[in-house]
């Protein structure tokens, strides 16, 4: 139970990255790429607001004060999770929207006859 979200985020080359996998054994991304690029992690359907303990040593605390701590440009953090109502909701850090792996999002609006 609970909201479930899809998170990524990507950092420019050029900036050493913490390895975020390696900080709770039983917490996994689902993709992590780094290489010439730089460096991007991916996961689908976690609770990314419940993925911490209450020091602020887990996963989800240290990937928010290691990106509060870059450029802006240097990154961008993407979180989308179902909303109140109907659709989604977004939250969005950093500015490196032109990323080399493509990271970004897509939504669209439908009307009543296409859905069903």
């Amino acid at each position: 139970m609970g909201i479930r979200s899809q998170v990524g985020f990507c950092v420019a080359p050029g900036i050493e990255v913490p390895r975020f996998e390696d900080i709770e054994s039983n917490w996994e991304f689902d993709k992590v790429i780094r290489d010439e690029r730089g460096t991007l992690y991916f996961v689908d359907e976690v609770k990314w607001y419940d993925c911490d303990d209450m020091e602020g040593n887990g996963v989800v605390s240290k990937v928010g004060t290691f990106l509060a701590s870059l450029n802006e440009e240097d990154y961008l953090f993407i979180e989308m999770y179902p909303g109140d109502g109907y659709g989604m909701e977004t939250e969005i850090s950093g500015g490196w929207w032109n990323n080399d792996f493509g990271l970004g999002y897509i939504s669209h609006v439908c009307y009543e006859d296409e859905t069903k």
